[in-house]
């Protein structure tokens, strides 16, 4: 079972950027999965890498949208991006300092938390200026 189902009311419609977000739910489940059958902290470290590499992917997908259309609010939005690099590097930070214990819980939360927020939230509010520009 899942900890999150990628469904419509995550969709921002923009094609591209809804099957981002999926991919990215689809990473944290595989941290959710390994935890279940007993191998989060195994999982975690390829879990961060896959985060932190398709994350910069995404990102850049966004902010160049931002920038091509001159989004009102990409400041603030960026600077949220800028805060879930940060802390997926402490994160990284802790395993490769074997701060384990507890860590593959701490992430989860934390992506579960985040995604729930972002996309839902932050990623919404700028479904309809983009659809409005003929992105989608």
């Amino acid at each position: 079972m899942s900890v999150i189902e990628f469904d419509d009311t995550m969709l921002v419609n923009i094609k591209h950027i809804d099957k981002q977000h999926k991919k990215l739910i689809d990473i944290l489940n595989k941290l959710r999965d390994a935890m279940k059958a007993g191998s989060g902290k195994e999982a975690l470290e390829e879990v961060i890498t896959d985060l932190a590499a398709y994350v910069e992917y995404h990102f850049k997908s966004e902010e160049d949208l931002f920038k091509k259309y001159n989004y009102p609010d990409s400041t603030k939005h960026i600077e949220e991006h800028k805060s879930y690099i940060e802390n997926i590097g402490k994160f990284n930070e802790k395993f490769n300092l074997n701060k384990t214990l507890g860590l593959s819980v701490e992430v989860l939360n934390y992506l579960v938390s985040w995604v729930k927020h972002h996309i839902m939230e932050v990623d919404k509010k700028y479904s309809e200026f983009f659809n409005s520009r003929g992105v989608n």
